[in-house]
């Protein structure tokens, strides 16, 4: 299989304490990879690192076989990553309309009928009118965390970047995120999750990184990694 990304030893240091340590991390083509861990192991970090919001003390990332360490996150853009935060970016004081055409000048040439495809699927899931007037800030908390997702989408991003997709959702609309992700799959993205709920995880994970103090503890299937006594340890607390 083909991979889409590879790190290569990254470490990074905040005040003298290792957020990363010589993480060495690959995933495939059109995989779903959750990346779980107790608060701080450097989940959040690893993701910042991927985007270019962090310099790195060492260590090398490769996407797409172009090593991509010194790119600025609009280049990763240009690249086709794209991210999502714990902290939704969409723009509160513009129409959904105006966030979908705002990602949407990132993105670089016309979308293919594949991605128009997938995109129509979450637009119907979602229940969702990208050509609302309707002010972002007016949004329900889920409808906000998926028009990020479409926005990203628009820009163009084969490489989906996930931080807590499904922080502060209902059950259902957590249900609705995975079917969304499942699209993504179906159409051909990659999509790459830091999550902490495990009901989603069970619903949508084809491997897990698990990270514990800055570095990579384990990597295996959902179930060889719930079955995993140091991982229930560190993670699951039982």
């Amino acid at each position: 299989m083909e991979k889409i990304i590879e790190t290569n030893n990254l470490s990074k240091k905040f005040g003298g304490v290792s957020a990363l340590s010589n993480v060495n991390f690959q995933v495939e083509k059109n995989e779903i990879r959750c990346v779980i861990g107790p608060n701080g192991a450097g989940k959040s970090t690893l993701f910042k690192a991927l985007f270019g919001l962090i310099k790195l003390d060492s260590g090398t990332v490769v996407v797409k076989g172009k090593e991509i360490s010194n790119f600025e996150p609009s280049a990763r853009v240009r690249l086709g990553l794209g991210m999502t935060f714990q902290t939704i970016r969409a723009y509160n004081n513009l129409s959904v309309r105006e966030n979908i055409e705002i990602a949407s000048g990132f993105s670089i040439g016309n979308h293919s009928d594949e991605k128009n495809e997938l995109l129509k699927e979450l637009i119907e899931l979602f229940d969702f009118s990208i050509n609302s007037n309707f002010p972002s800030k007016n949004l329900a908390h889920h409808h906000l965390q998926w028009l990020e997702i479409l926005m990203i989408i628009h820009t163009g991003a084969d490489v989906l970047l996930l931080d807590e997709p499904t922080a502060g959702l209902s059950e259902k609309e957590t249900g609705m995120t995975a079917d969304a992700v499942k699209s993504c799959k179906k159409h051909g993205l990659t999509i790459i999750v830091v999550e902490h709920d495990l009901k989603f995880i069970k619903q949508i994970a084809e491997k897990i990184t698990v990270m514990h103090q800055g570095g990579v503890f384990y990597e295996g299937d959902l179930q060889s990694t719930l079955n995993n006594v140091e991982v229930k340890n560190i993670y699951l607390g039982y």
